[in-house]
């Protein structure tokens, strides 16, 4: 018995040596894998000596009591009680969506782009259809089949290659041979209910021991970017998962080997601009008009620019930006238009994304018309009251005006008025002739008269 225990206690000795040396050589292979290491990185090399004693704190689940399994055709099972692997890694910080992408294959970038869209909606598990995950089951199987685009509402485990119904979505490949944009596929080769399928997402060693992944994998979290070593088991060694890859996908061709899509998807290069939007919003090929092709679900979404278009309107909010977008359901998807009236952040004829930016023209953007002229000033109530007739009569007869209508008072002032606007002063005595005959004098500033008070 006591020797058992110290076998026990000698094979744990190497295997936390073994992690050591593993810590210590990440920098090599990180190098290697995914070049030159940056500022956080050189950081994380000088805690290594300390994280493989301190690993226990720090640990990461990678699969949960509940996992990602397949129980029937139609979906996979997340509550079966499959016990979870102690021998959880801490998260690598490489693996993140900047590195990930700045190694993947070109043609993996639309894979790339519908598994971090559901990254960023930060879709949660669940054997349904979810918010952000289209016409897809948010689950593992749900989440590769809408990264690689396959039919909804997706593949299960046993549907890919290492599952009992191999529908030929995907063939199989070897371990080396995996490179970003495959996946890795296992399902209970004893006819059980478990399985599981992760997006590979990068080796982080030459030695092709430890990689990253994209996957749905625990009830109750959202879709994450994990860290695995080839040594786990859960319930099975991953070893004994399958490396599989999209029929038809070649990753050193152009698209990946695929016919180009009736619909492009717009540009890798195109900026996404981060929105909110409050409610369901109805997508369109041409911004308002025709048949709606599809539906931006309600939460965090990303548009690429605006255009002018007609207005959504309902009680008095309105608005007639249209953003261009991915729609999360519908055909096509890509490249669509739904209405800024549904951004939850902004008010009238406002189109800007979550940090205040004002989103950007289309290219080939209409644009909103010049606003209207400002309204004419209302029309002089004294106007045509009065007439100048001389600024300075001949023969010191001072300045003459002629009332032409209104009151007399207000004649008298708008013929004050109109001598300013031809550049002439009062000359006293001023009179204006009235309406029906007669004169009357003029108040001269300063002088003081009967009717004129100083």
């Amino acid at each position: 018995m006591k020797f058992v225990e110290k076998g026990l206690a000698m094979r744990e000795l190497e295997r936390r040596d073994a992690d050591i040396a593993t810590q210590r050589g990440m920098t090599d292979s990180f190098v290697a894998a995914f070049g030159q290491p940056g500022r956080r990185f050189r950081r994380e090399r000088r805690r290594a000596s300390w994280i493989g004693c301190c690993v226990a704190l720090g640990v990461v689940a990678l699969f949960s009591a509940s996992g990602c399994s397949s129980s029937t055709e139609d979906g996979d099972s997340g509550d079966l009680g499959i016990s979870v692997d102690e021998q959880a890694l801490t998260h690598d910080a490489r693996c993140n969506e900047g590195d990930i992408r700045s190694v993947a294959p070109a043609s993996a970038s639309a894979f790339l782009d519908r598994a971090f869209t559901w990254v960023h909606k930060k879709v949660m598990y669940c054997q349904c259809q979810k918010s952000g995950s289209g016409a897809y089951r948010a689950d593992c199987s749900g989440f590769v089949s809408s990264t690689w685009g396959l039919p909804s509402p997706g593949n299960t485990t046993r549907q890919f290659p290492g599952g009992p119904s191999d529908n030929g979505e995907a063939i199989s490949i070897g371990w080396d041979d995996l490179t970003i944009g495959d996946a890795l596929n296992w399902h209970d080769p004893k006819g059980g209910p478990e399985g599981h399928v992760m997006l590979f997402a990068g080796w982080l060693d030459t030695g092709h021991t430890k990689f990253c992944s994209i996957e749905e994998y625990e009830t109750g979290k959202p879709v994450g970017i994990l860290t695995h070593s080839i040594y786990e088991s859960w319930p099975t060694t991953i070893k004994n998962f399958h490396p599989i890859r999209k029929k038809g996908y070649s990753p050193d061709k152009p698209n990946g080997g695929e016919p180009p899509a009736e619909h492009a998807p717009p540009s890798s290069s195109e900026t996404k601009y981060w929105v909110d939007t409050f409610e369901t919003a109805p997508g369109y090929s041409t911004p308002g008009t025709g048949t709606a092709t599809g539906h931006l679900y309600a939460g965090t979404n990303y548009v690429y620019c605006k255009t002018w278009g007609p207005k959504v309107q309902v009680d008095s909010d309105y608005n007639h930006y249209w953003l261009k977008t991915d729609l999360d359901d519908g055909s096509p998807s890509e490249g669509q238009f739904v209405s800024a009236y549904y951004l939850s952040r902004w008010g009238n004829d406002e189109a800007k994304d979550n940090s205040g930016a004002v989103i950007p023209d289309c290219s080939g953007a209409a644009k909103p018309p010049p606003p209207p002229p400002p309204p004419s000033p209302p029309p002089d109530p004294t106007s045509g009251c009065a007439s100048v007739t001389y600024c300075d009569a001949p023969g010191s007869g001072g300045t003459l005006c002629k009332q032409t209508g209104c009151s007399l008072s207000a004649a008298k002032a708008e013929c004050l008025s109109d001598l300013a606007s031809l550049g002439c002063q009062f000359h006293c005595p001023g009179s204006i002739e009235v309406l029906g005959g007669g004169v009357s004098a003029m108040c001269c500033p300063g002088v003081c008269s009967p009717g004129c008070p100083c």
